[in-house]
């Protein structure tokens, strides 16, 4: 009877192993593996498609944020996840890899589950994004998360294939704003960000308004230099050359003047004008801008008077220049231009209703 109990433990115990085996070798096929993924696809589940993927790079870590942004592709782009998952399943289905430039993964055993069993996962390949720029350093990040910068190949990773919000940090000798860069996908190649400073400057809105308004406080303070008797040190968000050649010629003319006065009454920029580039070691911004100002001048030469009116009417191309000693835009040059800034949804309109009239008298004693 002994005998007989233990031969019946005996076979259950086989009976269990056999279920045993048979079970995990139906659930931890590579056939298997193709409905696992498509779940975890389905369900959005980064923290399961950590266990589905695998990496040979032991600089790229699987975690969730990379899976998150690995589901976040496959979503947002149904065409490529109805490919992809054709591909996957080739790849589960067959007994060699598919391996190629539209399917770069590979379906591989990544140790075992539960010891007996081997655990299959999709092995991808770490991704990096390139960056061209002007700027003196950049610095990336995704998720609130810093992108690491390889100095030695001069790219940003390693990263998990997918679909990234980056935010772009370019630091110069002027102020540029963070940049963000939504949707990058990072699939199949490494992906190039072209972030030059001056088309973000150009394009960003905050940057067109501020340049906008030193453009309007320029042309205030030339108002001033005109109603001031051409004091040049009206001129003061102006450089060097700027004044020179503003007053150039004052010392002929003012002592035959009698009196000036001019009024700024508007600006229309138009900010698709504006430009941002380095030359040589220095920053400059241009604008076409429409430039309204009105006044008169008197003269008197050989006990004989005369007087006509002053009129500024018409498109200018204003360049800057950024001072970093002062740390802001300086008015290098206004020249007379043909473009036209009366078209476009861009314009920035800055208008005096009721400007200020400078006037200067010739009393005799300016120094000239």
């Amino acid at each position: 009877m002994k005998h007989k109990k233990w031969w019946l433990i005996a076979a259950g115990v086989v009976v269990v192993l056999g279920i045993f085996f048979i079970w995990g070798a139906v659930t931890h096929s590579r056939s298997t593996y193709y409905e696992a993924f498509k779940q975890a696809l389905d369900d959005k589940n980064a923290k399961e498609m950590t266990q589905l993927l695998t990496t040979s790079d032991t600089a790229l870590k699987i975690d969730e944020a990379g899976c998150q942004a690995f589901i976040d592709y496959l979503t947002n782009n149904p065409e490529d996840r109805t490919q992809f998952l054709k591909n996957l399943k080739k790849e589960t289905e067959a007994d060699q890899t598919i391996y190629s430039n539209e399917f770069p993964y590979t379906l591989v055993k990544d140790g075992h589950d539960m010891l007996f069993f081997p655990h299959y996962a999709l092995s991808i390949k770490p991704m990096y994004f390139t960056v061209t720029t002007d700027a003196d350093k950049v610095s990336l990040s995704a998720n609130k998360k810093e992108i690491p910068y390889l100095k030695k190949t001069d790219r940003y990773g390693p990263l998990m294939p997918g679909e990234y919000d980056v935010d772009a940090t370019l630091a110069c000798s002027i102020d540029v704003p963070i940049v963000h860069e939504k949707n990058q996908q990072l699939v199949r190649e490494n992906q190039n960000l072209d972030l030059q400073v001056g088309d973000v400057l150009a394009e960003d809105k905050s940057f067109q308004k501020d340049l906008g308004n030193t453009a309007d406080k320029c042309m205030t303070e030339y108002a001033q230099f005109m109603g001031g008797g051409l004091d040049e040190t009206k001129l003061v968000t102006g450089t060097d050359d700027y004044r020179e050649t503003s007053a150039e010629g004052k010392e002929l003319i003012l002592p035959f003047v009698t009196k000036i006065d001019m009024a700024y009454q508007e600006i229309q920029i138009n900010n698709d004008s504006i430009k941002v580039e380095k030359k040589l070691d220095d920053w400059e911004a241009s604008m076409d801008a429409n430039i309204k100002m009105q006044g008169n001048i008197a003269f008197s030469v050989e006990d004989q008077s005369a007087s006509s009116e002053l009129e500024i009417n018409g498109v200018h191309e204003l360049i800057f220049i950024y001072d970093t000693k002062q740390d802001k835009w300086l008015l290098d040059s206004a020249e007379e231009t043909y473009s036209d800034t009366s078209g476009g949804d861009n314009i920035n309109k800055i208008a005096h209703e009721n400007p200020q009239n400078y006037e200067w008298t010739n009393n005799g004693e300016a120094d000239f």
